[in-house]
């Protein structure tokens, strides 16, 4: 069996390594572009559905400043594992109207033993811990947008294996005053 190749060894670019190198740069760049317009399509075929939760969103949880591309995929997600989310949510935007509580403390005794209360809680645990399911194979829909870290995020690590937080990568590299001698 032959070892590794020397590092002096060069690299041949052959027909199948171009073709292959070619169809994952390709792939990948449709994916990294349905992936990003992902969120903006939905909001444009279903505006008035979106704003519905959002609007809701704000409510139940007390923030104002939420991820409109996480609430986008929220929606989805409570529109996948509800058949009724849509209307749910209208019902709920309705009963906070009709009901003029300031907050979400105010309202949570008129809904307490309503059947439309847990979905309330699960829309909280959205925007809070970033899953509406719990369980391994639930979907996380946001992890460093998740509220929970927001009211530490200056002072705390959002919980990670990567060793600069999440999404480290995105952020510029510290600069190299000088290099390192080994």
């Amino acid at each position: 069996m032959p070892g590794p190749a020397s590092p002096e060894a060069p690299i041949t670019l052959t027909r199948r390594r171009l073709v292959l190198a070619s169809g994952a740069a390709i792939f990948t760049a449709q994916w990294w572009a349905s992936r990003t317009s992902y969120a903006q399509e939905l909001v444009t075929a279903d505006q008035s559905g979106v704003s519905a939760f959002m609007k809701l969103s704000r409510f139940v949880t007390g923030h104002d400043n939420l991820n409109l591309e996480t609430g986008t995929a929220l929606f989805a997600g409570l529109q996948a594992l509800r058949q009724t989310a849509r209307q749910d949510i209208a019902t709920l935007n309705t009963r906070i109207a009709q009901s003029q509580a300031s907050d979400i403390e105010a309202f949570e005794p008129q809904i307490a033993n309503d059947p439309l209360h847990p979905f309330v809680l699960q829309i909280i645990k959205g925007w809070y811990a970033g899953v509406l399911e719990s369980g391994t194979n639930a979907k996380v829909y946001a992890f460093g947008n998740a509220l929970m870290y927001q009211s530490t995020r200056d002072n705390i690590v959002i919980p990670t294996y990567a060793h600069n937080g999440p999404n480290y990568w995105l952020a510029e590299p510290n600069p190299v005053d000088a290099m390192p001698k080994f």
